[in-house]
């Protein structure tokens, strides 16, 4: 008699740093050069090969909580609108600023407790869901310049709606 039963060999390994990496919008070499260490390292801990060292993990906490806490802010702030009578689905929609890299995030001047332009990124494609399910319209825009070398758009800073200029 053959047992025909399927084993799960990943049913043991805690996801937690793989996890929180992803919703930092991180790839698993980003996240080593953040930290220092080689990308097989990361994959190791994430493949629970190696366990993820205390300091890896307070990194990963520490933006994370950055990542929520911005998302929060931001529901906050709509909350108050909706409560105000200032923010109506129907009448408008939100253009949400994305960042193509770190020094154009950095040019931006983001009134904002996250550092890192991948995590912005993601912060903003998570409340771009909540919002778009309060029944709003969101526009992805991306902060540069435009001229003939580099064909990006200037836009003024991207919180909240945000105009091309």
């Amino acid at each position: 008699m053959s047992d025909n039963t399927e084993t799960d060999t990943d049913a043991g390994i805690d996801m937690t740093a793989e996890a929180y990496r992803l919703s930092l919008g991180l790839s698993a070499g980003s996240l080593a050069e953040q930290l220092g260490v080689d990308t097989s390292r990361v994959l190791a801990w994430e493949q629970g090969n190696e366990p993820v060292p205390e300091k890896a993990m307070a990194w990963l906490g520490e933006h994370r909580a950055e990542l929520v806490d911005e998302i929060r802010s931001f529901m906050a702030d709509e909350q108050e609108m909706r409560r105000n009578g200032e923010s109506d689905p129907e009448t408008g929609g939100w253009d949400f600023t994305l960042y193509r890299d770190a020094p154009r995030f950095a040019a931006a001047n983001q009134p904002t407790r996250i550092t890192d332009w991948r995590t912005w990124n993601q912060a903003y494609l998570i409340i771009g869901l909540l919002i778009e399910a309060l029944g709003y319209q969101i526009n992805y825009r991306t902060f540069g310049y435009r001229n003939k070398k580099d064909n990006n758009r200037m836009l003024v800073d991207g919180f909240g709606p945000v105009k091309l200029i």
